[in-house]
Order: structure tokens, then C-alpha cells, then sequence
């Protein structure tokens, strides 16, 4: 592997693991259909919720799969250096 794939493979998993809670919380408030609750447009009554009903590792839910798919982008950078050294 060289240091472009290393790079690009680092800079995944970084950009995976610290923006993944922003996603659930997002993916929360998108998704409710209640109209009992309305506050749930709130970005601090999400973070409640998902700690009352799963704990902190609420948030690392989906981590995994969004983990084994960050590696497309590893793939692509690896291949587009690759080319660009062909041309």
C-alpha cells in the first residue's frame, strides 16, 4: 500500500468516527413522524433522547457499516493516483 492509500484510509476513518454522531442526531430529527413531538427539532432535545433511550453509544449506531463504506473512498483515491502516475 503506499502512503497515498495510508493517507486517504486515515483521513476516512477520522472524518467516519467524529462526524458519525452529527449523522444519527440528524437522521433522528429527520425521521420523526410524531406530531406529539414537536421539540424535536431541537438539536440538544435529540442528544436527551438518544442518551435516555440508548446511552452513549447511541450515537455509534450504523458506525460499522459507515466504517466498511469510508473504504470506497480509500479505493477511489488509490485508483485516481494511480492513473494520474499513467497519464
Amino acid at each position: 500500500m503506499t502512503a497515498v492509500a495510508l493517507a486517504s484510509g486515515e483521513a476516512s476513518l477520522i472524518g467516519t468516527i467524529t462526524t458519525q454522531p452529527l449523522w444519527v442526531i440528524k437522521t433522528r430529527m429527520l425521521l420523526n413522524t410524531k406530531p406529539s413531538l414537536k421539540d424535536y427539532d431541537n438539536f440538544l432535545f435529540s442528544c436527551k433522547q438518544i442518551n435516555q433511550q440508548h446511552g452513549w453509544r447511541g450515537y455509534g449506531i450504523g458506525l460499522g457499516v459507515s466504517l466498511l463504506l469510508s473504504g470506497t473512498g480509500v479505493l477511489q483515491m488509490y485508483v485516481y493516483e494511480g492513473t494520474k502516475k499513467l497519464y
